[in-house]
């Protein structure tokens, strides 16, 4: 009673456990699990609203009833019509850019890399065989690729970030090398996932960062990856793939 505001709670329902958090702290006896829907994942319950579009709209927010409030936020959204980048504070794009869009039924192609992003489920109505050359690395959880796609497929389950936090980082060994060696065969290689948007723009990035330095997968590397280099991968994905937004954990699984 008394007060001039209505105070906000916020609680972290993730739970503490034995859980690995780094690549160097293999475990931790004070960590961290995330339990889907615990809905303390502020890309989720920000519905898009960043710290910027918040104090700049902050007195029109303030004024709002509780029930008009999720609407005013999408509106003001969909005002400065712009989408989210991801990663380490990634970029964000105009949705103008159509080159990629979200649901995306074709393979989209960063260019002059020969190397190709796209949901597996989309690879099911693309006749493979008219690309010359293509390779499939599918990085679907259940091996969406179909047999039938016209090209040779190479499938390494990765969980997105939520489900495990080191499945994408163990991974990153084996799907680097492979799409090195297929390239280097002459190959194109199609990098797909579940939805075309996380983990194959995450695989993709990698890749990136290790053919840069001329660094085989797993066998070191010259001088440690910075944030900033991390970033500039993904940036050069999402250049050529707009709708493509690997999400901060797939991220750090790539700078570790």
């Amino acid at each position: 009673d008394g007060f001039s505001f209505v105070p906000v709670y916020l609680l972290c329902c993730s739970k503490l456990g034995e859980s690995p958090r780094t690549s160097a702290d293999k475990f931790t006896r004070h960590s961290w699990r995330y339990i889907r829907g615990a809905a303390d994942d502020h890309e989720a319950w920000a519905a898009g609203l960043t710290p910027q579009m918040f104090w700049s709209h902050h007195e029109e927010l303030l004024e709002t009833d509780p029930e008009e409030v999720e609407r005013t936020v999408e509106e003001i959204a969909s005002r400065e019509g712009l989408q989210y980048g991801a990663g380490f504070g990634g970029k964000r794009l105009s949705q103008k850019i159509t080159s990629c869009s979200a649901g995306q039924t074709a393979v989209s192609w960063v260019a002059g890399t020969g190397v190709g992003i796209c949901p597996a489920g989309a690879l099911k109505s693309i006749d493979l065989s008219e690309v010359l050359g293509a390779v499939v690395l599918d990085c679907s959880t259940s091996r969406a690729v179909p047999a039938d796609v016209g090209a040779d497929v190479r499938h390494v389950e990765i969980l997105p970030h939520k489900f495990d936090r080191l499945s994408l980082q163990n991974a990153l060994g084996g799907a680097t090398t492979y799409i090195a060696e297929r390239l280097g065969a002459g190959c194109k290689v199609i990098v797909a996932c579940d939805d075309g948007q996380d983990i194959s723009p995450a695989v993709v990035a990698a890749h990136f960062l290790v053919s840069r330095t001329g660094t085989e997968a797993g066998g070191g590397r010259p001088e440690p990856y910075t944030k900033e280099d991390v970033r500039s991968a993904i940036s050069r994905v999402t250049q050529h793939c707009p709708a493509a937004h690997p999400s901060r954990g797939s991220a750090k699984q790539v700078y570790n």
